[in-house]
């Protein structure tokens, strides 16, 4: 048993003698009438012993320290709005035609409160070996070879036993063929970009790798490994919660605005966000039903907008299943 899992197991017992309800930071989100109460009480519940046992298990304190990203360390650009680009980005078929750069300097990381870390940074040959996988044979050629490729056709299409996304991104959906196409980097900068951390949005130092026809690079953030905590890997099944399904990830943050991803099943209905937050963490999760007909198994991932009663700030989201904390994931 985790860490965590056995402090989980405590707070469970102090949650059933608490008499009184959530206390959230700010105002607290409007309840969703289409909720049944019982549902939101068994909520509340779980979301008051997540809580509890994130600050009393000692990671709290860690996760203060440091510089924890909690969003993919390689920054993509939408495309050009065609699959080919699309599926390059994906997949990282990249070649590099630019004047390699010297060795870097220590970069600094500005987090939201405005203090400020000494970091490392990586060369540029290796963050491109970061973001670069070998294409198949023949990419990059004219007429281009197809790949047969499993294409976006629904988007929040994943299969059952689907983890979830990838550092690079990935999509699963209809197998179609798509033209291999390599993007070519032409210039290489260093400049900054906008990360969630455990610290909030802080402002990073990324390697820019610009290719013609993108409107923005592609950006892989420079901080060397060395200096990079990743988030916590708590070891813990989940409860089983009937009618309630956990995060799976966040989709984006923007002050009081939280967007964030469960995985549900094809033909669950009566999906609806729930939140509880206090002074230290949000957790999230979202109502489903399951209907008895007879129904495919594929899965899908879908979005979910909650208003917080005050910015998310340096608040760690986590899971009200798991107990995990969620990080930024983009998907295609």
């Amino acid at each position: 048993m985790s860490v965590l899992a056995g402090v989980l197991t405590m707070a469970a017992v102090g949650a059933g003698c608490a008499k009184d309800g959530p206390h959230r930071a700010g105002n607290p989100p409007a309840r969703d009438p289409a909720v049944p109460a019982d549902v939101q009480r068994e909520f509340d519940t779980r979301a008051a012993e997540v809580a509890e046992a994130w600050k009393t298990s000692g990671i709290a304190e860690n996760w203060h320290h440091g510089f924890v990203p909690l969003s993919t360390l390689t920054l993509l650009p939408d495309g050009d709005g065609t699959d080919a680009t699309k599926l390059a980005l994906a997949q990282g078929w990249f070649q590099l035609r630019a004047p390699l750069l010297l060795p870097p300097p220590p970069g600094t990381v500005t987090f939201a409160d405005g203090t400020t870390i000494k970091v490392p940074l990586q060369t540029v040959e290796a963050a491109y070996r970061q973001i670069a996988t070998e294409p198949p044979a023949g990419c990059g050629a004219t007429p281009a070879p197809v790949v047969p490729t499993p294409l976006p056709t629904t988007p929040d299409a994943v299969p059952p036993d689907s983890a979830g996304p990838s550092d690079g991104g990935g999509s699963s959906g209809s197998t179609g063929t798509v033209p291999c196409k390599l993007l070519t980097i032409t210039n290489l900068t260093l400049g900054t970009d906008h990360l969630l951390t455990s610290r909030g949005m802080a402002t990073v130092p990324v390697w820019q790798f610009h290719v013609p026809g993108l409107d923005k690079p592609v950006e892989r953030v420079a901080v060397d490994p060395s200096a990079i905590t990743p988030p916590p890997g708590i070891d813990s099944p989940g409860a089983d919660l009937p009618g309630i399904v956990g995060g799976q990830s966040i989709q984006s943050v923007d002050g009081t605005a939280l967007t964030f991803r469960v995985v549900l099943g094809h033909c669950d209905v009566d999906v609806h966000a729930l939140v509880y937050e206090d002074a230290d963490v949000v957790v999230v999760g979202a109502t489903k039903t399951t209907p008895k007909h007879i129904c495919d198994d594929m899965a899908v991932i879908q979005p979910l907008d909650v208003t917080l009663g005050s910015p998310l700030g340096a608040r760690v989201v986590l899971d009200v299943s798991t107990g995990n904390p969620l990080s930024v994931t983009n998907l295609p």
